[in-house]
């Protein structure tokens, strides 16, 4: 806890359940935590909706097992709980219709990056993220 996880309530969005995510993993790697204690640390940085979620989940499958579920699928229960379909395919469509405007590639570089982070599935190989940013600059940039 000395790392000073980000909590989680489950209002933050599909923004920041990813982010979420990724600042955990980042505390997992700097403090060398368990492969066997991530979802247990995890669940100590929920609050509010999240936290009577997960102690829902822990009551019935009990606590033992609930912490011992592996932290991909810990996360895909997250997302399914916090991250409807519904939003993903939004996500998916403004990714797959971005397209840089006016000048500004820092712009669309950061929201193309947000947008692959939602969207791991349209973007998962290099070659396809690569084939994808290229394809929403403008013809003279390309």
């Amino acid at each position: 806890m000395g790392c000073k996880p980000e909590t989680f309530s489950g209002t933050e969005g599909p923004v920041g359940i990813m982010r979420w995510f990724e600042k955990l993993e980042a505390v997992f790697r700097i403090s060398d935590c368990a492969d066997r204690d991530q979802v247990k640390f995890a669940t100590c940085t929920l609050q509010d909706g999240a936290l009577t979620w997960w102690n829902s989940f822990a009551k019935s499958v009990g606590i033992d097992v609930a912490f011992a579920t592996p932290l991909d699928q810990f996360k895909k229960m997250m997302i399914h709980k916090y991250f409807p379909r519904s939003e993903i395919q939004r996500f998916e469509t403004k990714l797959w219709n971005l397209k840089l405007e006016g000048t500004d590639i820092m712009k669309y570089t950061n929201h193309f990056l947000e947008l692959a982070l939602m969207c791991p599935n349209m973007v998962t190989l290099e070659y396809k993220r690569i084939k994808r940013y290229i394809r929403g600059l403008s013809e003279d940039i390309q």
